[in-house]
């Protein structure tokens, strides 16, 4: 972890010395004595060591990276171990070296152009070589800045960055050992199908480029070009290509390719890179543009810049490692989607065409949609409406491209990852919480486009694959693999595009897609209370709706988690959800049983507080009349982060998991995708500051949460003076700023924002009335007998009247009697039906076709009669 030696030594080079030594030498308070002042040097308070390590057992890699990069920039300058798919982990000693590309993600990806400065012969297979880091104070992470030391060869390493440039500075030993520096232009994390290097005749260039790809087993490629200049000429050279080392070539090309260059021992070599992923030379250009700045004025604009960008949230508190773990995260969110347009504006399109940005705009990548739109998208959209609205025509362009929008954007192509079309809550998101100044019409229209033919776009890519199935079926069927995940993602999906077109005039549009938003509920399985998978033929699978799947990564039909933990994910109609669950209390008491434990994994009944689906569970106990529990719950998982390594409950997926952070630390939850909703909780600071463009600001004050008692509790609310029992603020607070304070108290209040009133708004139109199921389709009768099947119903929304059943059958001598009754007081109804076969029915498999009527709302389902005689002695 980084010294704070270090800490005080950079905060003289900024000139910031004075102030940040008050923050330094600051430790909780052993009494409270009032509110903490506000922090001064934000960017003092991050450490980018914080989540390189493992999330724990179920997870493993966190995968941040501790290098330099400025926010949203094209370069992450940072170290590789060995064997680690996305790069780093702070418990491997071996390094790699350095690569320029990196992203916190689940599969190998990235970590293009490696380089290694060492002192150790180049060897048989200098393609594999690696030298062991000093994991101690002298490996140091900070913003826009980093550096090891190898104790093995003595050499030390420094790392800072630009937008489009990694600067090293590198300094090897006096003892008497040639300094070498490899470059491997074939090593990137998920490995290369083609590579190049050229070692330039001037003796300090070296150029290149490599392709790579295939993100998660997809077939996405990409080629980055590179351009790096040495601040003094080497004396030898020469490359490899993975099979053997060719001491004196300049050149080669191999998807193992590398060469290495050589200087006088003892050397202080400042190494410039830059890269592009239009050619070399538009690496070229890009150093040329931001590769003159000495290393200690482009570190220190980075610093600058990265100050600048967190003091957006300026917070108050005492209690160090709180601020660290806040300040990281942010950090964290603020790193991806990263620029991908040269200096000059030019960029590789996902048509593979060269296309300029428009002047003063930024081409963004790297969109982890399913899982930065539930809280990146929203911190992004809030703090930066500027970039967000770029990054929202980022993908506009994408769209208008290649013909639809990109599922999980790598690079120039769709890598399609995750189910779901998560990409369109991303935008609405971005919209819905500032980013306003992009193509809203066109974006519109690629949506609805995916969401009603598919969404073609180029090499076999679909963003929406079997659309015209869910349409006719209201569902996705087994066919589709995750049958249920697919479907509850569609329908947030769907109604962020019904927010979206109403947000724009359109409300044809907005009814109909409103409407789609509830198809969820044709997965409720009345039988079980879950939201199950359910074949083409309309059957449940039989059995408990929760199911342990010990040998695979989840339940079958769900994608990254189970039944249990997928049943929440109905953000847009929470109301329905509890109403379908049987009730508040019954809900609150289900809640109780899931949160026991925090961070099981994907197959245990239990929250998985580490993976997406389940980052907003722990505001669903304010839509219960049980929001003390939401502070408690929010609280338990906030002490799962912390400033170390391994200070991340899972996979950060490009600051996924950070921005919960951000946003719990705060007392604010984006709720619903779609919305600017944010939901409340027990703030962690006595005081917080969110700017707003045009001067305002959303403040917080929580007085004494910072004391030796850590007050938990919401004892009350006040909104710009006005008292309020409301659980969640108005949309336009996002807009127009606000004063909220916070009473609190170290003991449950059960009585602030417990009325139904209080709960945040849902959006339950075009619900159904009522889901049915028949748990044993099949029924056995034989002629002249009566057999009987049950109907499992449920009421989805409160105040149905009672039901009727009633059947046909294929068969004039097959009847079903009618029946009818009243829900009972959780919501719930369990019917038989009498079945008869007349005498003359014979043996044969016949349909009876049952309709439950709950007034205008019909509900089919089919049962399977096999009339069979009684077998003969």
């Amino acid at each position: 972890m980084r010294s704070r030696r270090a800490l005080i030594e950079l905060a003289a080079v900024t000139g910031v010395l004075a102030v940040f030594l008050t923050f330094v030498a600051a430790v909780p308070p052993t009494a409270y004595d009032g509110e903490p002042g506000f922090v001064a040097n934000p960017a003092g308070h991050v450490d980018t060591l914080i989540g390189t390590g493992t999330g724990g057992e179920t997870v493993g890699e966190i995968n941040d990276f501790p290098g330099a990069s400025v926010p949203f920039g094209m370069v992450q300058y940072s170290p590789d171990t060995v064997n680690n798919y996305a790069g780093y982990d702070y418990e491997n000693p071996r390094s790699t070296g350095f690569s320029m590309t990196h992203a916190s993600v689940g599969c190998a990806a990235f970590g293009d152009i490696s380089m290694l400065p060492t002192t150790t012969p180049i060897g048989s297979e200098p393609w594999n070589a690696w030298e062991r880091i000093a994991h101690d104070d002298t490996e140091q992470g900070m913003p826009g800045y980093y550096t090891l030391r190898f104790p093995g060869t003595g050499v030390s390493a420094e790392l800072t960055a630009t937008t489009r440039t990694g600067v090293g500075r590198f300094k090897y030993p006096r003892n008497g050992r040639p300094a070498l520096f490899h470059v491997r232009s074939g090593a990137s994390l998920a490995g290369n199908s083609r590579a190049t290097i050229q070692i330039g005749e001037d003796n300090t260039t070296i150029t290149g480029w490599a392709t790579s790809g295939g993100f998660c087993s997809k077939n996405n490629t990409y080629t980055v070009y590179f351009a790096m200049k040495f601040s003094q000429p080497f004396s030898s050279y020469g490359t490899w290509d993975g099979y053997g080392v060719y001491p004196g070539a300049r050149g080669a090309a191999s998807p193992y390719s590398g060469g290495y260059v050589e200087f006088a021992p003892g050397s202080v070599l400042e190494v410039r890179t830059a890269i592009s992923y239009v050619g070399i030379d538009g690496a070229r250009a890009n150093l040329a543009a931001e590769g003159e700045a000495s290393f200690g004025d482009v570190r220190a604009a980075a610093w600058s810049e990265w100050n600048a960008m967190l003091s957006h949230i300026t917070v108050a508190d005492r209690n160090a490692d709180n601020l660290e773990t806040f300040y990281t995260s942010l950090y964290h969110s603020l790193l991806h989607p990263n620029t991908f347009n040269d200096a000059d504006g030019r960029y590789i399109g996902f048509d593979g065409l060269i296309h300029s940005v428009a002047k003063g705009r930024t081409q963004y990548t790297n969109f982890s949609d399913w899982d930065t739109y539930r809280g990146v998208a929203a911190l992004q959209g809030l703090l930066f409406p500027k970039q967000a609205s770029d990054m929202a025509q980022s993908l506009v362009n994408d769209a208008e491209q290649s013909g639809a929008f990109p599922r999980w954007a790598l690079a120039n192509a769709a890598t399609a990852e995750m189910t779901g079309d998560s990409v369109v809550p991303l935008i609405v998101n971005l919209y819905a919480f500032g980013a306003k100044d992009f193509d809203l019409k066109t974006a519109l229209r690629y949506m609805v486009n995916a969401a009603t033919n598919g969404g073609v776009g180029l090499g076999g890519y679909v963003e929406r694959p079997g659309i015209a199935t869910y349409l006719q079926l209201g569902y996705a069927p087994q066919t589709f693999g995750a049958g249920a995940s697919i479907t509850l993602e569609w329908s947030v999906d769907d109604f962020a595009i019904s927010r979206f077109a109403d947000s724009l005039g359109d409300t044809a549009t907005a009814a109909e897609f409103q409407s789609r938003a509830q198809y969820w509920q044709n997965l409720f399985n009345p039988t079980t209370r879950y939201i199950s998978p359910r074949e083409l033929s309309g059957f449940f699978p039989p059995g408990p709706g929760f199911v342990d799947s010990p040998s695979r990564f989840g339940q079958y039909g769900f994608d990254e988690g189970n039944a249990e933990q997928y049943v929440w994910w109905v953000p847009q109609n929470v109301a329905g959800l509890v109403t379908a669950l049987g009730g508040r209390r019954a809900v609150a008491d289900r809640l109780e049983r899931f949160t026991k434990k925090l961070n099981v994994g994907p197959n245990e009944p239990y929250l998985w507080a580490g993976n997406e689906p389940g980052m907003g569970v722990p505001w669903l106990y304010n839509y219960v009349g049980q929001p003390w529990k939401t502070q408690l719950t929010v609280d338990r998982v906030r002490g799962l982060y912390g400033p170390t390594p391994d200070g991340e409950p899972g996979n950060d997926d490009l600051g996924a998991l950070s921005s919960w952070y951000v946003w719990a630390a705060l007392g604010l939850y984006p709720s619903t995708p779609g919305t600017p909703i944010l939901s409340v909780n027990t703030p962690l600071f006595d005081r917080a500051v969110i700017a707003l463009p045009g001067g305002k600001s959303i403040q917080i004050s929580a007085t004494g949460v910072s004391g030796p008692n850590h007050l938990k509790y919401i004892d009350g609310l006040k909104i710009d003076g006005q008292a309020t029992d409301h659980t969640s603020l108005p949309e336009s607070i996002i807009h127009t700023g606000g004063d909220l304070k916070f009473s609190l108290s170290a003991d449950p209040n059960n009585v602030w924002g417990t009325a139904q009133s209080s709960a945040p708004p849902s959006f339950g139109a075009g619900s159904s009335v009522v889901t049915v199921n028949v748990s044993r389709p099949i029924v056995t009768i034989a002629p002249g007998s009566t057999g009987t099947v049950k109907v499992d119903a449920q009421r989805m929304i409160d105040g149905a009247g009672g039901y009727t059943v009633t059947g046909t059958s294929s068969d004039g001598g097959i009847t079903a009697a009618p029946a009818s009754g009243q829900f009972a007081a959780d919501g719930s109804a369990a019917v038989d039906i009498a079945i008869t076969v007349a005498r003359t029915v014979p043996d044969e498999y016949y349909l009876v076709y049952l309709t439950t009527a709950v007034g205008e709302t019909i509900r089919r389902s089919i049962v399977l009669v096999v009339v069979e005689a009684e077998a003969q002695e």
